[in-house]
């Protein structure tokens, strides 16, 4: 599978108009300048940046954190168990790619 990647010159321009957006907006840019360099990897013999997914996937996790941190919504045992588990998979998940470096 043939990933596309954006040309070094376009990614300058993203992080140069970064300053000027919003910062949601700027988060944004963060994310996909990530997800691209998910598929831009240094090594040529490995086919994903190992770095940057972990990168990526301590985001998501943060974001998911902060947001049920902020959720006031009265939760019933089962849907606990459901949310620790999402995020023990992640943890696990970020765990395996950190050994593999």
């Amino acid at each position: 599978m043939k990933i596309l990647t954006l040309g070094e010159s376009d990614m300058q321009l993203l992080k140069a108009i970064k300053p000027f957006m919003s910062s949601k907006g700027q988060e944004i840019i963060d994310t996909f300048t990530i997800v691209m360099n998910i598929f831009k990897p240094q090594d040529p013999q490995q086919k994903i940046n190992y770095d940057a997914l972990t990168e990526f996937l301590t985001i998501m996790n943060e974001s998911y954190e902060s947001k049920k941190a902020t959720k006031k919504v009265a939760k019933n045992g089962s849907e606990e168990q459901t949310d620790l588990a999402k995020t023990h998979d992640v943890e696990n998940l970020l765990n395996v790619l950190s050994d593999k470096k």
